[in-house]
């Protein structure tokens, strides 16, 4: 949220207390003027929301509006239907589990702040209701199936959702249609292309009051209605109004010996970025299949990998305590790839090259072994492989490579 105050500076932060008087929309942005003068510049949706005497509280000094301002509003008891409103940056939501009521509920983790709230409580019906639903303002009996939105059936692969997808979108484009009609197209996409929430989305199909996962971990800014517990260190939600997760736009080249190779899909892991990419055939068009996985090493080759990344993170347990990863994982209705012009003969050429490995295997694994004990240079690696029956246009580097190294590295 974009925010700016006027009253005196301080180089502490404090939690300043403001009834509202006024509301007005400027240059995108909703201007509210303090009873006794000073004003809070804020966004036109959380603005929308605000009406004169509510109670505005908020840190001093404001954060810029990348970092998400902080803010609670505590709606005037003349508000009918009264739900105080709160929007804050959140580290993560965790899995849901039950209350000690029974009831199913998700945690999701406040930033450190200003207000003294550090978590926030939502029931895993206010999460169903809000990611896994296309209509927010219809009860979850009279929903839309996301299947239908895709015009697909649920047994659909990965590659046949995204192919169901880009047709939905040229629809929709061609009939000009509302730009929500596109967003909930999207976060359909999304949603189902994600075999984790896909399969938490056919359990609430099965049973409306099944756990719903808070998808990609949360990680974002959330802006949820309810009320604020007695200790005013929870905040118990009643509805999510508004979620933005932290992302960033990101292009660069990926070595495919660095990708995990299934039949219907192939997964990209950078430790050193903590970078995680999913793809389908229909994305990246190239006929794979899992036995790829026993001669990647032996693929020189990088495609281009563009797409929108969302943060996401998990708990492990390590050396006695839980800590938080976090990795930033590719929307898979905004990745693109671009493959090399020569990507067919170079797969080619690792094919063989793989083929000449299993002829000469019981060779290879003779000079592996005698390499492990003793460095050998290149025209000793030469005349062992000859003495072994190798060909002599065998390249003797590829003996010891891993997928690790790159082909400079022996030159």
């Amino acid at each position: 949220m974009d925010a700016s105050i006027q009253s005196s500076s301080e180089s502490a932060k404090v939690i300043l207390s403001r009834v509202i008087s006024e509301a007005n929309r400027d240059a995108g942005k909703t201007i509210c003027h303090f009873n006794g003068g000073g004003v809070i510049l804020l966004s036109n949706f959380l603005g929308a929301l605000i009406r004169p005497g509510d109670e505005v509280d908020f840190p001093v000094p404001v954060i810029s509006a990348e970092q998400r301002t902080e803010i609670y509003v505590r709606k005037s008891s003349s508000f009918v239907r009264r739900r105080d409103l709160y929007q804050a940056p959140i580290s993560y939501a965790a899995k849901p589990k039950a209350d000690i009521r029974g009831r199913l509920y998700v945690r999701a983790e406040v930033c450190p702040g200003g207000l003294g709230i550090s978590s926030i409580h939502v029931p895993c019906e206010v999460v169903r209701d809000y990611f896994y639903v296309t209509t927010r303002r219809q009860p979850w009996a009279r929903q839309t199936s996301l299947y239908d939105v895709l015009r697909i059936t649920p047994t659909a692969s990965l590659a046949e959702l995204r192919v169901a997808f880009r047709l939905r979108q040229l629809e929709i484009r061609a009939a000009g249609t509302s730009s929500r009609d596109s967003a909930t197209l999207e976060r359909t996409f999304n949603i189902l292309a994600q075999p984790e929430l896909r399969a938490c989305y056919d359990s609430l199909l099965r049973d409306c009051s099944a756990p719903a996962l808070f998808p990609y971990g949360g990680l974002g800014s959330i802006l949820v209605a309810g009320d604020r517990s007695r200790d005013g260190q929870t905040f118990f939600a009643t509805q999510i109004l508004s979620f933005q997760p932290e992302h960033r736009d990101r292009r660069f080249h990926a070595p495919l010996r660095n990708f995990d190779f299934y039949d219907d899909h192939a997964i990209y892991h950078d430790a050193r970025r903590k970078l995680e990419v999913k793809l389908d055939q229909s994305a990246m068009p190239i006929p794979w299949d899992a036995t790829w996985n026993r001669w990647k090493h032996l693929l020189g080759s990088k495609v281009e990998l563009q797409g929108t990344f969302v943060q996401t993170g998990k708990y492990r347990h390590r050396n006695g305590q839980w800590t938080l990863l976090k990795w930033e994982t590719a929307l898979p209705s905004r990745i693109h790839v671009k493959l090399p012009t020569n990507i067919a003969e170079q797969i080619e050429t690792a094919r063989r090259s793989y083929n000449r490995f299993g002829k000469f295997s019981e060779a290879l694994n003779q000079i592996r072994t005698r390499i492990e004990r003793e460095p050998m240079e290149r025209e000793q690696l030469r005349c062992l492989c000859w003495d072994l029956g190798i060909p002599s246009d065998f390249d003797v580097a590829q003996i010891s490579w891993r997928p690790d190294y790159d082909p400079f590295f022996y030159q």
